[in-house]
């Protein structure tokens, strides 16, 4: 096996998530090991390690001295003091690391030694493009305590991992295209000191309490110049015009992905002509208001047939579209609110993936499962969700259609691909009456095509995975970052 030829070319090692007993993580430290020794020197570009799985100091080292060409790298942890002893390690070449164009900070650090190591390795990466912050909290009790900036303090994560940009505004920030922060507290007397966000090209939020805050000063920064590309957030928002001022703040979007969870019951507060400047030349655009249901937890709201119709009339350049559709009921025909938004949207010229975010909910019955027995509670949600998904395998044939339609008459290329539901969560789907709900998970279709009662070809809606469909497909962003 050491003299396998092939491995000369394997530039990326990645490793999946692990259950948490101590018997898979020593086992799983000694297998990445064994295929780190096996691989031949500098041929490693990028590195993946899960969270909750932390290379200890030996692992870090053979990194350090025998792939000195890593161009991404996600170490898990957490990692204590072994990246700062790596890195400081004799054997370790000071340019290791230089070459760096992509890191991961997990969740979870260990403490101040780690988060010393990370600003080590932002000072050696001199070809940084893209950066990730997830760092929610911290096993040191004491780091855990003033991990995260306040309104007027510093925390121990923005002045230890940023440590070599201070003092703050003498300093030259960081320079990178691409910034992703989840779950991280940021305040803006400090993040704008640390982070050159006029520089950036895209920036994904994603529950990151402040961020609301920042807002007001990153449109400052907007209006007197940006390169934002694409912008991705999901959290809350307030009813006070902050996010909006911040969309037309930025000059070239091409992609925009709200997901926003309101504690109004009313999408109509979101002022939309804040999209106006940007629909002729968006590329990628999702729309997600979440509103809290009793029964079913945080559903779709869907947009008014004002805003559909303006999306038909304004975008020259959509491909991708995710939105929440008027609501909807699985029966033998769509109802008339549903086909008119279909027909506006089908229009758009580059549309090829279409994502729709809300559920139709399962007619009166469907989820009815009698002469089965009641205690056995996994068979009826599985008897029910096959239930629904037929349901849904028709409905969705039948939107495919009537897209297809529309855009034949148009001379358009037919839509290929259909998604429902959300990424990362399955949905509560309940019946009109609300007796009885499912679980679903995102659920994708591709068109394909049957022969019908004459043997001609028709039209249908093939059922995929969320696996199966990025084979079928590849990255898309209103897949990935939505």
């Amino acid at each position: 096996m050491a003299d396998n030829a092939g491995h000369q070319y394997v530039r990326e090692l990645t490793f999946g998530p692990l259950d948490q007993v101590p018997s898979d993580v020593l086992a799983a430290l000694k297998s990445i090991m064994i295929v780190l020794q096996l691989l031949p020197k500098d041929v490693l570009q990028h590195f993946t390690m899960p969270e909750g799985l932390a290379p200890d100091s030996d692992l870090l080292l053979l990194l350090g001295t025998h792939q000195r060409k890593l161009q991404a790298l996600e170490l898990g942890g957490p990692l204590f003091s072994t990246l700062t002893e790596a890195l400081n390690a004799p054997c370790c070449s000071p340019t290791w690391l230089q070459r760096l164009k992509h890191l991961t900070i997990p969740s979870i650090v260990g403490n101040i030694s780690e988060l010393q190591g990370y600003s080590q390795v932002l000072q050696r990466a001199q070809h940084l493009e893209s950066l990730c912050i997830g760092v929610s909290e911290a096993q040191d009790k004491e780091v855990n305590a003033g991990l995260h900036d306040t309104e007027h303090t510093t925390g121990t994560l923005t002045s230890r991992l940023f440590g070599h940009v201070t003092p703050f505004g003498k300093a030259s920030a960081l320079a990178i295209a691409k910034l992703r922060l989840h779950s991280v507290k940021v305040a803006a007397h400090s993040f704008t000191m640390v982070i050159d966000f006029a520089q950036l090209k895209s920036l994904t939020v994603y529950s990151c309490p402040g961020f609301m805050d920042l807002l007001p000063t990153l449109a400052s920064v907007f209006a007197r110049g940006s390169l934002l590309q694409e912008f991705h957030y999901s959290g809350f928002i307030q009813d006070d015009g902050r996010m909006e001022q911040f969309i037309k703040s930025c000059p070239c979007l091409y992609a925009l992905h709200l997901e926003v969870r309101t504690e109004q019951a009313r999408v109509a507060e979101f002022d939309f002509t804040c999209l106006l400047g940007h629909l002729p030349t968006l590329g990628g655009l999702g729309l997600n208001f979440e509103i809290w249901d009793e029964y079913l937890g945080w559903v779709s709201s869907p947009l008014s047939p004002a805003f559909l119709n303006m999306l038909s009339t304004k975008c020259f350049a959509m491909e991708e579209l995710a939105l929440a559709m008027p609501r909807m009921t699985l029966s033998a025909t769509l109802d008339p609110d549903y086909k008119d938004a279909l027909a506006a949207l089908s229009v758009l010229q580059y549309l090829s993936t279409f994502r729709i975010m809300n559920w139709p909910a399962a007619p009166n019955d469907c989820l009815n499962v009698e002469n089965e027995d009641a205690a056995d509670e996994p068979k009826l949600s599985e008897l029910r969700l096959a239930r629904y998904l037929r349901l849904l395998d028709s409905f969705a044939t039948d939107v495919l259609h009537l897209i297809s339609a529309h855009r034949r008459d148009a001379n358009l290329e037919a839509i290929t691909t259909l998604v429902f539901g959300q990424t990362a969560i399955a949905e509560c789907v309940a019946q009109e009456d609300r007796r009885f709900r499912v679980e679903v998970k995102p659920t994708c279709y591709v068109a394909g095509s049957q022969a019908d009662a004459h043997g001609l070809p028709e039209l249908v809606a093939i059922r995929k995975t969320l696996e199966e469909f990025e084979q079928l497909v590849g990255w898309t962003s209103i897949i990935h970052e939505f």
